[in-house]
């Protein structure tokens, strides 16, 4: 039987101010959606979080990191959603965010979501493939949010969603 890969890793360059791209990779479960970034409710209880979406449901996520505007660091809490939805019995993950200003402007995020080798072969099967995927869609609705903002002052795609 072939070994489970545990981590994920993805990068993308966004053209956003550094704080820009901090403001959102620092709001726990901001890659929680349907699509469209923001418009989340969020109940904070110390370093865990849960994370409300109108169409996805609620969502508990562990905050592990802040080391703006560098690093955020959350666990994600799937089999702890306590709404009947989730795996009980599904292990946490573990999702870090890092920023990297290679040129004013231009922010490497890299992305790396890591665990998934604690997981039973059919969890595997149904989560790793599915984050893979998952994540390239988030880094890149994140680019194009970020991106879109330009160079004005405005809110961020979180502070927007809610308007």
């Amino acid at each position: 039987m072939a070994q489970m890969r545990d981590e994920i890793t993805r990068s993308i360059d966004i053209h956003a101010p550094l704080e820009a791209v901090w403001a959102l990779v620092s709001e726990p479960g901001w890659w929680i959606n349907d699509g469209t970034l923001g418009g989340h409710r969020i109940e904070r209880d110390g370093s865990t979080c849960r994370v409300h979406d109108a169409t996805l449901g609620t969502f508990p996520v562990g905050i592990e990191v802040l080391d703006p505007p560098h690093r955020a660091v959350f666990t994600w809490l799937a089999g702890e959603r306590g709404d009947g939805e989730g795996d009980a019995a599904m292990p946490r993950t573990r999702i870090e965010f890092v920023l990297a200003e290679e040129q004013p402007g231009t922010v490497t995020l890299t992305v790396t979501e890591s665990g998934f080798s604690a997981m039973t072969t059919e969890q595997h099967e149904r989560n790793y493939g599915d984050n893979v995927s998952g994540w390239e869609l988030e880094i890149s609705l994140a680019r194009d949010a970020l991106e879109a903002q330009g160079s004005h002052e405005g809110p961020s795609p979180q502070e927007g969603a809610d308007a």
